[in-house]
């Protein structure tokens, strides 16, 4: 078959050609459809590799169109017979329309949203059309082939490299032509930039400042001994949703109604970042969590939303990658970007917040480092356990929940592990922050940042019998770390010893920004956090969550006949003096001291009814007073992209 080698190299250039160009007009049309933003797609690095989203994309095309083209050469060999100069129209022609199919249906697989493909498509599809014919139409006039000293395939191989060249080094190119130092003197509004970094599922003591046995953390606890360290700092809720919907509002969870049936924010109360948008901050979020997203309200008042749990999506070949290890080499994704978010909100503040004249920002961050799945990290890990302890680990990694089933449950050293593992992610991630404050110490505006660590919840491993968060109001879910530093105003080396609710930031946010009160939202709290206050009651809810666990272990067979009573119920809890107490929707009381139970192993209203009939009557006093929303509005429909991030971290099935 002598003819066999220059027409596989034919069709292989096809392929070739075909796809480089068609993954350019991938790129711009995905960005011009809405599917993401320019610097997002092109020039955020991404993934082990650090190429953008829009080089992943194009490698992975590039490697499609081979495959393509030589498919196509194969049938022409063995079975179509296109005769000598035809040949190279039809591999061309064929190649752009085979592709075109090809990236429209995994774009419309791992499109998000319909109108978004929509535009995208109709653009795809007239694309293909023109430079299917285009390409016909010059091979078959041989335009190529008429004195020209640059060979076809060259002239692919040429153009393919160039732009491999161009996209997978604009993000180095665009780090390299940006800032790294503030020009010019400090800023001139007078207002502190604000950081707030949400360390997504980090219990207090998962911090070796707060925690003895924590694993070092050395970053977090320098910040900490330079601003003030809120020993006893008490999440809202339980749970994602409700948390963050508190931090937003300054509203508790009775109020703004932001739970597991209604999980959209209300578009009707005033979110905090609009408030500071409309005093002139630069506004931005970077969120790892799906339930924190620009689709069910969380994104109001950000002028930059990132979610980083669509990129591998749009990127296409992480998220192909992603799907085959998943299903043929038992790998589970880790479901946390910190690489990815941190160098993204590095590179937001180089680009607008280092001019001498700059805006103060407003920027939240998720970082879901430490929620589970929960993986060994080598270097900040314990040692991997054998292979066949990580495969049993695997399905309660993936839903927590399912340890509720008697033959599920962890036994305690594997429980054990498993919180080891959880410490680890803590000191990654620590290690990951101490890179960015160096970042902000180096480029000047550290100390006129207010920066903030903190979390919306902890997590349970086997205390009180219970795994994950959302189905209790213990100290291992509500207990949070709460560090505020500002050297302007706040001396370092601060402790605050007595409890508070995190939902204080909102207010305090809002007076070092110095918003007046006409434009503060009506029924928000008024207290700062920073103003020491004794003897001040503390409050958290969580809704009953039920439907929760029914939907993660509904349908699992082991499940037949489980007891759903003891997560059938709401719960409330107030913090008073050195006593805590619990009431559930069904009746059932637990009291706890502070002062010598913080564990709360030791439940003592049968021994104190004089105190645990005062705090119901204050957590009854506290209910009454809260104003609750008016009837739930529709809730928006959850993107693909989302869901499928859900999935791999848990809270779905």
């Amino acid at each position: 078959m002598p003819e066999a080698r220059p027409l596989l190299r034919n069709a292989a250039v096809a392929g070739l050609t075909a796809a480089a160009v068609l993954s350019v007009t991938d790129a711009v049309l995905w960005v011009r459809a809405g599917g993401l933003g320019f610097v997002e797609y092109f020039l955020r690095p991404f993934g082990a590799l650090r190429l953008s989203l829009a080089g992943y994309a194009f490698a992975g095309f590039v490697l499609i169109g081979l495959t393509t083209g030589l498919g196509i050469g194969l049938l022409d060999r063995f079975f179509i017979r296109m005769p000598g100069p035809w040949n190279r129209a039809l591999y061309s022609s064929a190649s752009f329309g085979v592709m075109g199919l090809i990236m429209g249906l995994l774009r419309a697989r791992l499109s998000d949203e319909i109108a978004v493909f929509d535009r995208y498509f109709t653009g795809l599809a007239a694309a293909v059309i023109i430079l299917a014919g285009l390409a016909a139409i010059l091979h078959t006039r041989r335009i190529h082939d008429q004195g020209s000293k640059v060979r076809p395939s060259h002239a692919a191989l040429i153009g393919t490299a160039v732009l491999a060249a161009v996209l997978f080094a604009a993000p180095l190119f665009d780090n390299l032509r940006l800032p790294h130092r503030r020009a010019g003197g400090g800023s001139t509004s007078g207002r502190p930039n604000i950081l707030v970094l949400m360390l997504d599922t980090v219990r207090a003591d998962a911090l070796s400042a707060l925690g003895p046995q924590a694993a070092p953390t050395p970053a977090m606890d320098r910040m900490a001994a330079q601003g003030v360290l809120f020993l006893r700092a008490i999440a809202p809720a339980s749970w994602t949703v409700p948390s963050h919907a508190s931090l937003f509002t300054g509203l508790t969870l009775t109020q703004h109604g932001t739970t597991f049936a209604h999980q959209a924010l209300d578009p009707g109360l005033p979110a905090l970042a609009e408030i500071l948008a409309g005093e002139g901050y630069r506004t931005a979020a970077f969120s790892e969590n799906p339930n924190i997203a620009r689709s069910n309200g969380f994104g109001r008042g950000f002028a930059d939303f990132a979610e980083p749990f669509l990129y591998g999506r749009a990127a296409i070949a992480p998220a192909l990658f992603d799907k085959a290890l998943a299903r043929f080499g038992g790998y589970d994704p880790s479901g946390e970007y910190t690489e990815e978010t941190l160098g993204g909100l590095e590179r937001w503040i180089r680009a607008g917040s280092l001019q001498a004249d700059s805006a103060p920002f407003f920027a939240f961050v998720n970082l879901m480092a430490a929620h589970l799945p929960d993986w060994p990290r080598k270097g900040f890990s314990p040692p991997a356990p054998d292979r066949a302890l990580l495969r049993r680990l695997r399905p309660i990694n993936g839903a927590p929940e399912l340890n509720f089933l008697p033959s599920r449950a962890l036994t305690a050293p594997e429980m054990k592990v498993l919180h080891g593992f959880y410490g680890g992610d803590v000191a990654y991630l620590d290690s990951r922050l101490d890179g960015f404050f160096r970042f902000l110490e180096s480029s000047g505006i550290l100390d006129e940042t207010l920066l903030v660590i903190t979390s919306d919840h902890g997590e349970n491993f086997g205390e009180h019998g219970l795994m994950e968060h959302a189905y209790c109001l213990y100290n291992t879910v509500l207990h949070v770390p709460l560090i505020v530093r500002y050297p302007a105003l706040i001396a370092g080396g601060t402790v605050r010893t007595e409890p508070v609710s995190t939902i204080g930031l909102f207010g305090a946010l809002l007076d070092l920004a110095r918003v007046p009160e006409s434009r503060r939202p009506a029924g928000a709290p008024s207290l700062s956090l920073l103003k020491a206050a004794d003897g001040v009651d503390v409050f958290a809810e969580s809704e009953n969550c039920a439907g929760m666990i029914r939907g993660i272990i509904g349908r699992d067979i082991e499940a037949a006949g489980f007891d759903y009573r003891p997560f059938d119920r709401a719960l409330s809890c107030i913090y008073s003096g050195d006593r805590k107490l619990i009431l559930g929707s069904d009746g059932r009381i637990e009291l706890y001291s502070l002062s010598d139970d913080w564990e709360e192993r030791r439940e003592i209203s049968a021994a104190e009814p004089a105190t645990a009939e005062l705090l119901l009557g204050k957590l009854a006093s506290w209910r009454s007073g809260l104003k609750r929303p008016a009837a739930a509005l529709p809730e928006p429909k959850m993107p693909r992209g989302i869901k499928d991030a859900l999935k791999s971290l848990g809270y779905i099935r």
